[in-house]
């Protein structure tokens, strides 16, 4: 209750030192504010109710637990202040550069009075504008198909939400980290749609999900990969006469220790000597789902991506052809995706994912620290997909061991992890 005090107290002074402004045209686009569905008998309940659809205490628990609720008030802090002085920011709380992702930063002309950019990650931001469903929607007999065609985002298609969360987690061609973001402070981006969606204070009902745990977690891989495409188009297409942004790129091929012995320099460099390679996180462990559900497909979306890192590592540059293997990816993902939709995702296919994934220990641990997420991350789901309720177990301490090891970008060690992704291996 605390928590929740304080929350509305912060927001409460943000819209006292927040100017009049007139009000939005109802409609499809208007944007009416988180506040908006915090009735009692709508989304503010205090406790969740039983028998509906929805819990009705929605509100409260994303203003009291939700971390999206604090995303305007992170850039009061000094961490914030300093990224923006070293990208001569003036204030971030105010630059829409920041303001993109830290909170739902609707056009003006859409906000209505009601609407409160201090409240951070809103509903609006994952649920879309609310001015044309919000009154009708909760009429009787209102189906959740026509809140849709009003403007509502159909969070519960496993693909439309997967593309809701990389809009912020990965980007748009309005908003990104790239790397002078990194360089001036801000954390790199990393997201896997069902450990995030375990991390929040949940506020639906999951009886209610189209499809289970093992669906959502295949049917979001393609679509971190295909986006990870667009990204690199689009950061490619605005270097001008330069290259890639350094972001899309693997950083620890760079930012690390320069030390000898080195285990680096032993092991060799598949690509060019000298040039940073691709982040492949978003691929090393769809490549391993793609083999089980389509070896034919895996084959081809393994040798675009053969020449994609063959185009960004050599030193020649021609940014026709990377932008070619890239779109030939993205048809790839997309051609993909309804097979994995389609396939019987069980325990067994769950524990053959974990054998193949873990096999691949060597592989993933030196595509860098950002490929050693994805695959803890996807280990972590699917082994609790199919064994829940075992959080003490041998395998999820095994599994927090990995997770230990991602702590620091400074600290991580390739070597070590894979022989730790090895070990956890044998379990399955």
């Amino acid at each position: 209750m605390l928590v929740v005090v304080t929350a509305s107290s912060f927001q409460s002074q943000a819209r006292q030192n927040t100017p009049a402004r007139p009000a939005a045209a109802p409609g499809a686009t208007t944007y009416t504010g988180a506040g908006s569905c915090n009735a009692s008998n709508c989304h503010g309940s205090v406790w969740p109710k039983t028998g509906g659809k929805i819990k009705q205490n929605e509100y409260n628990l994303w203003s009291s637990k939700d971390k999206h609720t604090k995303a305007y008030s992170v850039l009061l802090e000094p961490r914030s202040k300093m990224i923006a002085r070293n990208l001569k920011i003036d204030k971030p709380e105010t630059a829409a550069q920041c303001l993109d992702c830290h909170a739902t930063n609707a056009p003006t002309a859409q906000q209505a009075t009601s609407f409160q950019i201090s409240d951070g990650v809103g509903c609006e931001s994952c649920h879309g504008p609310a001015g044309g469903w919000l009154g009708p929607h909760v009429t009787h007999d209102w189906t959740h198909e026509q809140s849709v065609k009003l403007g509502m985002v159909d969070t519960k298609d496993v693909r439309k939400r997967t593309e809701v969360c990389l809009s912020c987690h990965l980007g748009t061609d309005k908003k990104t980290v790239d790397h002078e973001l990194i360089a001036a402070g801000h954390p790199a981006l990393i997201f896997e749609l069902e450990t995030f969606s375990a991390l929040l204070p949940s506020h639906w009902r999951k009886v209610n999900e189209k499809v289970d745990t093992l669906h959502r977690w295949a049917q979001a891989q393609p679509i971190g990969l295909r986006e990870s495409m667009g990204q690199l188009q689009r950061v490619s297409a605005k270097a001008g006469d330069g290259w890639v942004d350094f972001g899309e790129l693997e950083c620890m091929s760079c930012h690390h220790a320069l030390v000898l012995p080195s285990a680096r320099q032993e092991r060799g460099y598949s690509g060019h000597t000298g040039l940073p390679p691709w982040n492949e996180a978003r691929y090393v462990v769809l490549k391993h789902l793609m083999t089980a559900v389509s070896p034919t497909a895996e084959k081809e979306l393994e040798t675009r991506v053969a020449e994609l890192k063959r185009s960004l590592e050599s030193p020649v540059k021609d940014r026709a052809a990377t932008n070619a293997a890239a779109q030939a990816i993205v048809n790839l993902t997309n051609q993909a995706s309804p097979t994995i939709e389609k396939a019987a995702l069980d325990q067994a296919f769950a524990n053959g994912m974990l054998r193949s994934i873990t096999g691949d220990a060597t592989n993933i641990a030196w595509a860098g620290m950002r490929a050693a997420e994805q695959a803890t991350m996807s280990v972590d789901v699917l082994y609790n997909a199919i064994h829940p309720n075992r959080p003490e177990d041998q395998v999820n301490a095994q599994i927090g061991k990995l997770y230990e090891m991602l702590q620091s970008q400074a600290l991580y060690n390739p070597e070590e992890f894979a022989a730790a992704l090895k070990r956890l291996g044998s379990s399955f």
